[in-house]
């Protein structure tokens, strides 16, 4: 399971071979206006974005609040747990339940380490 965040530098606890079973990565998210629901597609994003250093993630939701944080010069963090790889849409391998706690356990640690 992987949790998307952007944030540096990185949280030792969470990163790959950390001892809370989360895999924290940072990195850019690409915007999209929907869903991804295609291998096909998701393929096509990926070549896409390849050429700019790439993307960790698709992301619809944050865009609009990072821009405006941008504009507004405050900092902003957003981090993504992520239930599925981007594939042809089959729900049932879907984790909703795992990327909600692995979310919960990344705040939980920027809290205990003081970073917000």
């Amino acid at each position: 399971m992987f949790l998307n965040a952007n944030f540096t530098p990185p949280i030792p606890s969470l990163t790959r071979g950390g001892d809370r079973g989360v895999i924290a990565e940072s990195g850019t998210f690409v915007t999209v206006s929907t869903s991804t629901g295609t291998s096909k597609r998701a393929r096509e994003i990926e070549r896409r974005f390849s050429t700019s250093g790439g993307a960790i993630c698709e992301n619809m939701e944050g865009a609009a609040v990072a821009h405006v944080c941008t504009m507004y010069g405050i900092p902003m963090l957003e981090i993504r747990g992520i239930s599925n790889i981007v594939e042809d849409r089959d729900k049932s391998k879907w984790d909703i339940k795992k990327a909600a706690e692995n979310c919960q356990k990344i705040m939980l640690a920027l809290v205990k380490e003081g970073r917000i």
